[in-house]
């Protein structure tokens, strides 16, 4: 996923050309805005589908890529991370103007630009993101421990 605080720095094109410009190709893509809420159900996908969602609503409001690739974890975690630190690592903590014109501090774990998923339930679930009426399953089955930790730290530091 490609998200907006990628397209707030205008980077979108240079984490495609990381993740595409190896050789991968996507099997399905589509843009959305993961803080809008959908036209037939009203619902906001991220507070609907993610432990955290409610705290991570405001930085994941914005244009974002949602994409499926067939390829190993780990070498897409590997790109990943490097994306993020040499695209955007030496602006967390800083404020930006977001989107809606208010300021909003960049965090490690929201507004780190690309997110890969960890398993495949996870990229199940992250692909259908955008339409809540379609899932069986939210983010709430099987939060992740670690970012929930992490999360808290996070905002305990930013309060």
């Amino acid at each position: 996923m490609i998200k907006p605080s990628a397209y707030l720095l205008n980077v979108q094109s240079e984490i495609r050309n990381r993740f595409f410009g190896g050789g991968l190709s996507s099997i399905l893509e589509y843009p959305t805005n993961l803080g809008a809420e959908r036209d037939l159900t009203k619902i906001k996908p991220m507070p609907f589908s993610h432990s955290i969602g409610l705290e991570c609503e405001r930085s994941m409001t914005g244009p974002a890529d949602v994409i499926m690739l067939r390829e190993d974890l780990k070498k897409l975690k590997t790109i990943k991370h490097k994306a993020r630190k040499e695209l955007g690592e030496e602006n967390y903590y800083k404020e930006f103007d977001w989107f809606d014109g208010e300021p909003l501090e960049f965090l490690p774990y929201t507004t780190n630009l690309v997110h890969s998923t960890d398993d495949p339930s996870e990229a199940s679930l992250h692909f259908l993101i955008s339409y809540p009426e379609h899932q069986v399953m939210t983010r709430f089955m099987y939060p992740n421990p670690a970012l929930a930790k992490e999360s808290e730290q996070n905002f305990e530091r930013s309060e």
